[in-house]
């Protein structure tokens, strides 16, 4: 998961995201990567308001199944996130991108809560916050 928000006061519309895993491949002689375009929950969103996490699903027909800490740091992975969206205020694309690698990854955690009210009632977004998380357990794989 990753999330991310809009640190500015125009309205993003239409906003698309992105992401790529990139691994060593190991299967082949030299050095070479192989890259995996990650299924996500939502690849677009209509308007982006507040935040939005961006979630890939790791099951059976994901890449990254079964796979430990251990296995992302032999095979450096980096994970390489694209967005693109509208800003209704210049009325033109904008294009953000960044990359994480296996070792800014963080097990076992969940976003923590970023969201509140001001003294109107008027939903608020703690951006500062945006990157906190809490531990939590890490569910057990079971092998078939």
């Amino acid at each position: 998961m990753f999330r991310l928000a809009n640190a500015r006061s125009s309205q993003l519309i239409d906003s698309e995201a992105r992401v790529t895993l990139s691994i060593n491949d190991t299967t082949t002689p030299g050095l070479s990567r192989k890259f995996f375009t990650l299924k996500l929950e939502f690849t677009k969103i209509g308007m982006m308001p507040l935040s939005w996490t961006i979630v890939h699903a790791i099951d059976e027909n994901s890449p990254l199944y079964g796979a430990t800490e251990q296995d992302y740091a032999d095979w450096d992975a980096e994970f390489l996130i694209v967005i693109n969206s509208f800003d209704d205020t210049f009325s033109q694309q904008v294009h953000s991108r960044t990359s994480y690698k296996y070792h800014e990854i963080v097990w076992g955690a969940k976003f923590s809560n970023i969201y509140g009210s001001n003294t109107q009632g008027v939903s608020t977004i703690a951006l500062d916050k945006i990157g906190k998380y809490d531990k939590v357990e890490l569910p057990v794989m079971v092998s078939a």
